[in-house]
């Protein structure tokens, strides 16, 4: 699972070289490619709220949706933050966990 701004709230795309390390990571991993865009971004639906650990349970949704039971996530920026929240909520569904170019608090 890749957890990056595939776009910002203006719906601008992020920069292609940040998907394209993103994706060649997982496929380095042999793993499939499933991003979403986070509440607030893209087309995803709008929100009044959009606490990391809303949006972790946001993304465990998804794979509950898709009936994927573990994943191997590499969270990019407020990503990172993401898949932080998600091991925290559910440590027992991530395989693996990357996390870069994140702010430190």
């Amino acid at each position: 699972m890749l957890v990056c701004k595939l776009t910002n709230p203006s719906r601008i795309p992020c920069p292609f070289y940040l998907f394209t390390a993103c994706s060649a990571a997982l496929i380095t991993l042999a793993c499939s490619r499933a991003p979403w865009d986070v509440r607030n971004h893209g087309l995803s639906p709008r929100a009044e709220t959009m606490s990391y650990r809303e949006m972790a349970q946001d993304m465990l949704d998804a794979l509950d949706a898709h009936h994927i039971e573990r994943v191997a996530v590499i969270g990019h920026s407020m990503g990172g933050k993401i898949a932080m929240a998600m091991s925290a909520l559910a440590p027992q569904r991530l395989e693996r966990l990357v996390m870069f170019d994140i702010a430190p608090s």
